[in-house]
């Protein structure tokens, strides 16, 4: 039984294959791109079979708005939207049936984004964050193409520093919602650029019995 009691009974079909990639599914990019990328033939039948039952319903668009006027706290919502994250990646790779683009997360458009609401901890990040204008993952491409040899090395000390000080664990919680706010995508998808260039932002946790 999912743990999200508040989950709509419609869309419990897509509760087993939630629960089964449960640790892939997560709003951390680096794990997240990982899981990705290493996907069996098998794991993406299993996807495409859920891609292909969320067409068939035509449930894309009432996905979307649950998940936009929901509160995604809990577990399962916000593994839904990365589960949808996934099929526009597979979908980017020209896999089928993910390359229809008939399932996507349908965001409504935003406004600016309001770059005193980031924490004050995450503020050295504003200034990249403004310059690349990374919205999403397809915008990977194209800020790197236009990546200065300063710009990058800017885009290192930043990764450096985010190591050094635990940035993104103490970001994580404030990226909830990032779907309706500009400045939380900007700030999260510029993590995902660094994790594209291999930038080390996150230093591994200690051993629980060191």
């Amino acid at each position: 039984m999912p743990e999200d009691t508040a989950f709509p009974p419609q869309f419990s079909y897509l509760v087993p294959v939630l629960e089964r990639y449960r640790k892939g599914l997560t709003p951390m990019v680096a794990q997240f791109d990982q899981f990705a990328r290493g996907l069996t033939p098998a794991d993406k039948a299993t996807l495409a079979e859920a891609y292909l039952e969320i067409a068939r319903r035509e449930d894309s668009a009432a996905i979307s708005d649950w998940l936009n006027t929901a509160d995604r706290d809990a577990r399962l919502k916000s593994e839904l939207v990365c589960l949808l994250r996934l099929f526009e990646r597979l979908g980017e790779r020209k896999e089928p049936p993910f390359i229809s683009g008939q399932v996507r997360h349908i965001i409504p458009s935003a406004p600016p984004p309001d770059w005193s609401k980031v924490p004050e901890f995450g503020q050295f990040l504003v200034p990249l964050a403004r310059e690349l204008n990374v919205q999403t993952d397809c915008d990977f491409d194209r800020a790197i193409d236009g990546l200065t040899p300063a710009g990058r090395r800017d885009l290192e000390a930043a990764a450096a520093r985010c190591w050094n000080e635990d940035t993104y664990r103490k970001l994580d919680p404030w990226f909830r919602g990032l779907h309706t706010a500009a400045e939380k995508a900007r700030i999260y998808f510029l993590f995902g650029l660094m994790d594209d260039l291999d930038l080390k932002f996150v230093a591994p946790r200690p051993p629980k019995n060191a």
